[in-house]
C-alpha cells in the first residue's frame, strides 16, 4: 500500500524525477542480476525510442521504480550517474552519491508480456506497458523521414531501431498482432491504448489506423476501445472525422515540431505526468 504524501512531498518526488531524466540512473550488472525479467521485472522494450542516455545492450534494463509513495520513476541509464540503486539484504535503495534517498521497488512485469500472438509473435514487442490503465503500440520502429534526410533532430527512432530491433525482435505490427495484444492486456484491467509510430504519408497513415481500430472492435467487443491515435499533423483535416468513425476516443499530433517554444511547453508538461 501507497504512504500519504504532502504536496511538498509530491513536488519533492516531480523533482527527483526529472534529475534522475536528466542526469540518469546507474544500475551495476550485479544489481541487474538479481532481477528476475522473466517472471516479475518489467523489461525495457525499445519498440518506439530509447530514453536512455547511453546505448546499453549488455543485459535487460528495467522500466522504472516505485518510491514508497507509489510515485514511478523511469530508469534512464547512464554509467557514471550520480544516482545509483544497491541492493541491500533483501531490499533495493535509491542513493544519490553517497546520500541514501530511499527504498525502491521494481514496476511489476504484465501478464500479457509473456504471452505471444497467434503468429509466434510476443506480445511485450507489440504494446508496452505505460502506468497501471494504459498500453501503448509503436506500430512502426522508424520514420519514413530518414529517406529524405529530415530526421527530427530530437528524435532517435530510427537509431533505436538500428540498435534494438534485431536485438529485441522489434518489427513492424499486423492489426491482427495489435488486436490480440490489446484483448489479452484489457484482460489484465487496461482500459486505454495509444497507437503510434515513426511518420508515414497521410492516406497510408489513415488506412492503417482503420485496420487497426476494426480489428480491436471485432476481437474485444468494445466500441470504444479507449483509443488514441497519436499521427502526423494532417494536411486535410476532414481525415479527423475518419479517425472518430473508426472509433478512436482522441488524436494526439506532434506539437513539438511546429515550434520551438510549443516544443518547450510540451516537454515539461509531458515530463510533470509521472503519477501512475
Amino acid at each position: 500500500m501507497s504512504k500519504a504524501i504532502t504536496r511538498d512531498e509530491l513536488f519533492n518526488e516531480i523533482e527527483l524525477s526529472e534529475r534522475i531524466r536528466n542526469e540518469g540512473l546507474y544500475i551495476s550488472p550485479e544489481v541487474l542480476a538479481t532481477l528476475d525479467f522473466e517472471k516479475e521485472t518489467q523489461e525495457q522494450i525499445r519498440a518506439c525510442f530509447d530514453n536512455n542516455h547511453e546505448t546499453y545492450t549488455l543485459s535487460k534494463l528495467p522500466t522504472a521504480v516505485r518510491l514508497p509513495s507509489n510515485y514511478r520513476i523511469g530508469v534512464v541509464y547512464k554509467h557514471n550517474a550520480p544516482y545509483h540503486i544497491e541492493k541491500e539484504d533483501d531490499a533495493y535503495v535509491l542513493y544519490h552519491e553517497k546520500e541514501l534517498i530511499d527504498e525502491v521497488t521494481f514496476i511489476e512485469k504484465p501478464k500479457y508480456f509473456n504471452e505471444k500472438t497467434s503468429d509466434g509473435v510476443k506480445m511485450n514487442t507489440i504494446a508496452q506497458e505505460v502506468g497501471k490503465t494504459k498500453i501503448t503500440v509503436a506500430y512502426s520502429n522508424e520514420c519514413a523521414l530518414k529517406d529524405k534526410g529530415l530526421d527530427c533532430k530530437f528524435c532517435n527512432i530510427n537509431a533505436t531501431k538500428n540498435n534494438f530491433a534485431d536485438l529485441q525482435g522489434i518489427s513492424w505490427k499486423t492489426a491482427k498482432q495489435i488486436a490480440e495484444t490489446t484483448k489479452e492486456a484489457y484482460k489484465e484491467g487496461y482500459q486505454r491504448i495509444t497507437i503510434t509510430g515513426g511518420f508515414i504519408p497521410e492516406r497510408r497513415e489513415v488506412e492503417y489506423y482503420i485496420d487497426v481500430a476494426e480489428a480491436i472492435r471485432d476481437l474485444t467487443g468494445l466500441d470504444d476501445f479507449g483509443g488514441t491515435a497519436c499521427i502526423g499533423a494532417p494536411a486535410d483535416l476532414e481525415v479527423i472525422d475518419k479517425y472518430k468513425e473508426a472509433g478512436y476516443s482522441a488524436i494526439s499530433s506532434n506539437m513539438e515540431i511546429w515550434d520551438a517554444n510549443i516544443f518547450i511547453v510540451s516537454v515539461i508538461n509531458i515530463f510533470s505526468l509521472h503519477v501512475t
